[in-house]
């Protein structure tokens, strides 16, 4: 979803996410279980993060500064030393003959590749719960900013946007034991 839909209606989205925030504090406190208790909190803090996001892009979008706004979901740090940069992706099909990664978010984390000349990998990670597997799946594309990506407009009105399309052979599907395997290797 693009962001701009969401500062379309600013305050009704916000006002829903506080809703859902202090819901979510309500069951952390009333709970006797103390998973439940954790989950809750845990949410809770997720919205107030997104909370914070929105507010953010909105203004900024308010002032008329024409930006984009990207993040990297995980920095995993060993020893001291950044090992690896991760952006989770959750997909419901997997699309078996093309991977596709937002245009503008693929550029910003192209160019972060480039600036630390290449040296801590970047991975795009997609959990796949494609119905017509049995279980779910993980695919695996690590970014190399120096290949040639093709570009292609999906969507229709305000959902338009620009993807960078990577084929199949650029990325590794995994299952759940597979995965964990290459996570060990990698970290």
């Amino acid at each position: 979803m693009k962001r701009s839909s969401l500062h379309d209606h600013f305050f009704v989205i916000k006002k829903i996410y506080k809703q859902l925030r202090n819901s979510a504090i309500k069951k952390a406190t009333n709970s006797n279980d103390e998973a439940e208790r954790i989950a809750f909190q845990h949410l809770a803090n997720l919205l107030d993060e997104e909370i914070m996001n929105l507010e953010l892009s909105y203004f900024i979008k308010k002032m008329g500064i024409n930006v984009a706004i990207t993040d990297i979901d995980n920095v995993i740090i060993k020893n001291n030393q950044v090992k690896a940069l991760f952006e989770l992706k959750h997909r419901n099909e997997d699309y078996k003959r093309v991977v596709m990664v937002n245009a503008r978010q693929y550029m910003t984390h192209k160019r972060i590749c480039k600036l630390t000349g290449n040296i801590v990998p970047f991975y795009y990670i997609f959990k796949i719960e494609d119905p017509s597997y049995y279980k779910c799946w993980w695919r695996i594309l690590e970014l190399d900013p120096f290949r040639k990506v093709n570009f292609v407009e999906l969507g229709k009105n305000g959902s338009r946007d620009k993807y960078a399309v990577f084929e199949l052979d650029d990325s590794i599907l995994m299952n759940e034991l597979e995965f964990t395997s290459w996570l060990r290797e990698i970290l």
